[in-house]
């Protein structure tokens, strides 16, 4: 456990849960309990706890809804939920969306302190490697599991000495994740080498590569460059642009380096990182080991950090701000809504390009609806796949209710003008009404 103060925060209207939490965690934390949800937002924001646990029940509004409007400002909120339903699907709405753990009451001692011990060590948390808050690497801002889990997967490739495949899909920026990695590595003073891999694709080129990456690799005797003069990192990009047989060789060459250059003449302390963007193509070079000298280290898609959206949007906004002499400051709840339920397949570039379009078309403080440049299939796909999070809705009424949160989506985009919805639907008003009644 750490050693500083322990504050938790609890939102029930059960006296049971009070006097269970009061009773079991006396000695070991600061419970304060909260008798409103506009407090528990306020005191969040103030000064965010260790863990906070919410009562799925409450008076005011259900725990899920409290929960929703915490993350848009505190992102790495770790929560603990309480309910009476034994209901998977439930927990499993509540996973999605980001809660930590969900316990049913009447709570079983030995498991709550278990699970509350667990959140209150991550909270609290000290990574040593060091993200990048510079502009372009707003990506990496938050603190949820899913990112700290990646920290800690980085940490440990840069402990060992295995040169390092870093995969990520479309829209991740692993240029960015690699130069992390550097600074954070061995060796940060010496250079950052990027060799693009598309640039030797034709087989003419071959040899240059070679001749290239050898004398990268090799040390240099009586020479007079300084530290920082010298490589200490390699980064091979665009490596599925090659033929099978080439990215066969350099994985080959790689894992015998020390054979091919020689051991005396090899400079050891130089990593070498290749950016894939194909988990499961790499499956065709387990063969013969040639991944055994790889650590392979994935970088989170944006999907997987949906509880890192709020920060993550904040700060691409501002970056627009600034670049479009615009003052965001607001974003509404149904627009953070739209965009915890999109697929995002082009990841954070995705989100980014949508945000800069979203600036763009503002006209007040606030971004909405209206401003998202999301089309039709976009909203098809959303209303989807907020239907497909519920998974309790009777199956005689899933037309209806997808017609319903449909083209209230559709509304809240044509900011409740009719004749603008009829126009974005490519249909009458007169059609559009006879759906609405």
């Amino acid at each position: 456990m750490s050693d500083k103060e322990i504050i938790l925060y609890v939102l029930t209207d059960d006296e049971g849960v009070k006097s269970f939490l009061s009773e079991n965690l006396k000695n070991e934390a600061k419970i304060d309990f909260l008798q409103s949800v506009p407090e528990a937002i306020e005191k969040a924001k103030a000064a965010p706890p260790a863990v906070f646990i919410i009562d799925y029940h409450l008076k005011a509004m259900n725990g899920l809804e409290v929960y929703k409007l915490l993350k848009t400002s505190l992102s790495d909120l770790k929560v603990i939920m309480l309910s009476v339903l034994n209901s998977i699907p439930l927990a499993v709405s509540a996973a999605k969306q980001g809660v930590d753990e969900f316990l049913r009451k009447p709570l079983h001692r030995e498991s709550f302190l278990k699970a509350l011990h667990e959140l209150i060590e991550e909270s609290y948390k000290v990574s040593s490697f060091d993200l990048p808050k510079e502009e372009g690497m707003e990506w990496l801002f938050g603190r949820g599991t899913t990112l700290k889990n990646t920290i800690v997967e980085a940490e440990k490739a840069l402990k060992g000495f295995k040169d390092i495949i870093i995969v990520s899909e479309a829209g991740i920026d692993s240029l960015g994740f690699a130069k992390a990695l550097h600074a954070n590595g061995r060796l940060p003073g010496r250079k950052f080498v990027v060799l693009d891999l598309a640039s030797f694709e034709k087989e003419s080129s071959e040899s240059h590569f070679w001749t290239m990456l050898q004398k990268l690799l090799t040390l240099k005797e009586g020479s007079l460059e300084t530290e920082e003069e010298l490589c200490g990192t390699i980064l091979l990009v665009n490596f599925e642009a090659l033929e099978f047989h080439f990215r066969h060789s350099i994985l080959e060459f790689l894992k015998n380096k020390s054979q091919r250059i020689g051991a005396e003449k090899l400079d050891k302390k130089i990593r070498i990182m290749v950016t894939v963007s194909d988990k499961e193509g790499l499956s065709a070079f387990t063969k013969d080991g040639l991944l055994d000298s790889f650590y392979i280290l994935s970088l989170p898609s944006l999907r997987d950090r949906k509880n890192d959206l709020p920060k993550i949007l904040v700060a691409y906004i501002e970056k627009y701000n600034r670049d479009y002499a615009k003052q965001v400051k607001y974003i509404s709840t149904e627009c953070l809504d739209l965009l915890f339920y999109s697929a995002f397949r082009g990841n954070y570039k995705e989100l980014e390009d949508l945000v800069a379009i979203a600036i763009l078309r503002s006209q007040t403080e606030y971004l909405g609806v209206k401003d998202l440049p999301l089309t039709l299939k976009d909203l098809e796909d959303i209303t989807l796949a907020k239907l497909s999070a519920k998974r309790f809705f009777e199956m005689n009424l899933a037309e209806r209710e997808f017609d319903d949160v449909f083209l209230k989506t559709i509304f809240e985009k044509a900011s409740g003008d009719a004749d603008e919805a009829a126009r974005f639907l490519s249909i009458s008003k007169l059609a559009l009404q006879e759906q609405i009644s």
